[in-house]
């Protein structure tokens, strides 16, 4: 569901200290997206309203309708950061961004990692996923990933992490980085001596101080174990969903009344710049606060509880007409008062099959 303008203005909030958690800027308004049918149909909603530029971050693409809405693009400067091993491996559309004329960027070298995943237009409107855009032949239609809105001074800010790399401009990207940061935008990219997302992951976890959320796919880092171990000892609520299902791919840290949702896993490379391997990864996520917060929470509960599931499922297949599309049922919210229908700011999209 989109507001009626079809994109929505993000506010910043920025350096603050609230309830002892001590963070950086925090997006304060926009659209949470859950699943990935709604967050691929938000990508090519982007795509399509580009009239000057189109920036991206992929890891993957092969969805087809994405690769085309791209190719249609107006938008006569088009450029993106890839990941070198998937390019080599054919699970990014090089044809596609060849055939536009698109500046590629395979960012570094084999070990170094690009799983940072965005599309901005025009430095105006654009998506952060935790999830990439990619369907691997229908194999993760259930996956629960989640992804948010970013519009205006925002998307500027964000779109300029792409466009200073693509320059080759280290010292401007390190710029880059600061200042999307104070909007919160944050990154990893030790290649080029920037860790802004690993610090601000730490600290929320550090420093919550009544209730601490976390759905990860990965945790390998023993730094991740023992900050923990600090909050339930100094009285947090902890409650952590590693991956019950092959479905939980989105990360998610919540903190008190803040939130993290990205492409950074609280592994080493999420929390430390670098895997054991020594590989580095380039990552992007974004921390939200206020009613964003609560609409992530909702989600969480909904996909970790069977009841909820159960009930998603009979709601979903009583609703649709015969022969129509199912809500997926993993990605569906029934109750915690967020519905579909509250539209505008802070309204939630809901993925379709």
């Amino acid at each position: 569901m989109r507001d009626s303008g079809g994109s929505t203005w993000c506010g910043i909030q920025g350096d603050e200290i609230m309830a002892g958690l001590a963070l950086g800027g925090a997006i304060t308004e926009g659209r949470l997206i859950v699943g990935l049918h709604s967050t691929l149909e938000e990508v090519g909603a982007v795509a399509r309203s580009a009239k000057h530029t189109l920036s991206g971050e992929l890891f993957l693409l092969d969805h087809k309708p994405t690769s085309q809405a791209i190719e249609a693009s107006a938008a006569g400067d088009k450029a993106f950061v890839v990941d070198p091993e998937r390019l080599g491996m054919g699970q990014v559309d090089e044809g596609m961004l060849k055939r536009i004329g698109a500046v590629i960027h395979p960012h570094g070298q084999m070990p170094n990692k690009v799983h940072a995943k965005m599309l901005v237009a025009d430095g105006d409107r654009g998506i952060i996923s935790s999830g990439a855009f990619y369907t691997n032949k229908g194999k993760r239609d259930d996956w629960f990933d989640l992804a948010v809105t970013v519009n205006g001074e925002t998307a500027r800010r964000a779109e300029a992490l792409t466009r200073t790399t693509v320059s080759g401009d280290t010292a401007a990207f390190q710029r880059a980085a600061k200042e999307a940061a104070a909007v919160g935008v944050y990154m990893n990219d030790p290649a080029q001596g920037v860790l802004e997302l690993a610090p601000q992951m730490r600290n929320m976890i550090e420093n919550a101080r009544h209730r601490l959320i976390i759905a990860v796919k990965r945790t390998d880092s023993p730094e991740f174990q023992k900050l923990l171990q600090t909050a339930r000892d100094n009285g947090v609520d902890v409650t952590v969903h590693q991956r019950m299902t092959k479905a939980l791919h989105g990360n998610i840290i919540v903190a008190d009344d803040h939130a993290y949702v990205g492409s950074a896993m609280l592994n080493r490379r999420g929390l430390e710049g670098s895997g054991s391997s020594g590989r580095k990864s380039r990552e992007l996520g974004v921390v939200v606060k206020g009613q964003l917060t609560d609409q992530i929470v909702a989600a969480l509960e909904h996909h970790t509880n069977p009841a909820a599931l159960a009930e998603a499922d009979a709601a979903a297949a009583a609703a649709a007409p015969r022969g129509g599309s199912l809500l997926t049922r993993r990605n569906v919210l029934i109750a915690g008062g967020v519905t579909a229908a509250a539209g505008g700011a802070g309204a939630i999209a809901y993925s379709r099959r």
